[in-house]
């Protein structure tokens, strides 16, 4: 009963995002805002609306399904500062063919393997 009611208030409960941020996991996982929606919504009986993910707020259990899909934390979608979107800041930036399709988990996986770039002083990435 405690787990209802945790979900019931985090249901309830909006969370300030920077929306930017759900655009940059989309365009890297190529994904519309219709496939997110379907993965959201599967197996689920109370429905997620693209209503409900494009504004400036979400509801915080969204907000972590989101997380789930992704393997974002809350703080993730939290956070202002910039991402990259060019060809040197992941290769699914790089590359538009692979030769098999990739699904969902194999995107994950080479995102958590490879490590962020960050820009050194002398503006080399590494």
């Amino acid at each position: 009963m405690h787990q209802n009611n945790n979900s019931s208030i985090e249901a309830d409960m909006k969370v300030e995002i920077n929306k930017k941020r759900l655009e940059y996991l989309l365009a890297l996982y190529k994904m519309s805002v219709d496939d997110l929606l379907s993965l959201l919504n599967k197996g689920r009986k109370r429905i997620t609306g693209a209503a409900d993910i494009s504004g400036d707020s979400i509801d915080l259990g969204v907000l972590k399904r989101i997380g789930e899909i992704f393997d974002k934390e809350v703080s993730f979608f939290q956070d202002y500062s910039k991402l990259s979107t060019n060809a040197s800041s992941s290769i699914f930036f790089r590359k538009t063919s692979f030769g098999t399709e990739l699904n969902l988990e194999s995107i994950r996986t080479v995102n958590r393997s490879l490590p962020e770039r960050v820009v050194s002083a002398n503006g080399w990435k590494i």
